[in-house]
């Protein structure tokens, strides 16, 4: 979101609403997902990670969006897999 890392310095508004879903959704999932070197951290670490993150690297409204969903309860419909519920 600071465009640090991102091609030709885009920031903010500036990248792509796609991109920044991406971005929220990638790094949600390399919290969430056991990897080979390391546990998952679980839903709840996750989310609270990237509240911290919002505004700052992560983009604010999609991240928003992604607690609505959770505390809707349909968050972990939409991804059922048992690594996550960690």
């Amino acid at each position: 979101l600071d465009g640090n890392g991102y091609p030709h310095g885009l920031a903010a508004e500036d990248i792509l609403i796609e991109s920044r879903v991406l971005a929220v959704a990638d790094s949600l999932d390399a919290m969430a997902a056991d990897r080979p070197y390391r546990r998952s951290l679980g839903i709840t670490k996750s989310l609270e990670i990237l509240v911290e993150e919002q505004g700052k690297t992560l983009d604010h409204e999609v991240i928003e969006t992604v607690l609505k969903i959770h505390k809707r309860g349909d968050f972990l419909k939409l991804i059922e897999i048992g690594s996550y519920l960690g």
